[in-house]
């Protein structure tokens, strides 16, 4: 069973990536803060390539390691593209206490 599962044809089947996007996108639901959602989106353009066609790319003797190159490239592509389209605007205020520190100490009466 788990041999099937970690085979080599399981990775060239866009099921097997649309699955792996889903479940990185419960992930960031859990722990926001948009990496996961990168490795999402990664696993959803290789689903999509797979589903075009174009496994003929990742064939031979290194074929799952191209194509597992190409996913952490385009994963970490997307990642800087969300990181600068999702960015906090120049309107937002920075707070530079700890949120634990008494606000009232060292305050004047």
């Amino acid at each position: 069973m788990i041999d099937s599962i970690l085979s080599r044809d399981f990775f060239l089947h866009p099921a097997a990536w649309l699955a792996i996007a889903f479940a990185m996108g419960v992930v960031e639901l859990l722990m926001p803060g948009y990496l996961f959602l990168g490795f999402a989106t990664g696993a959803v353009v290789v689903s999509a390539m797979l589903f075009l066609g174009l496994e003929g790319w990742f064939t031979g003797v290194a074929g799952l390691a191209y194509l597992v190159a190409f996913y952490a490239a385009i994963s970490l592509a997307s990642w800087f593209v969300l990181r600068k389209l999702l960015k906090a605007g120049p309107n937002l205020r920075k707070i530079d206490r700890d949120i634990n520190e008494d606000p009232y100490k060292g305050a004047k009466d």
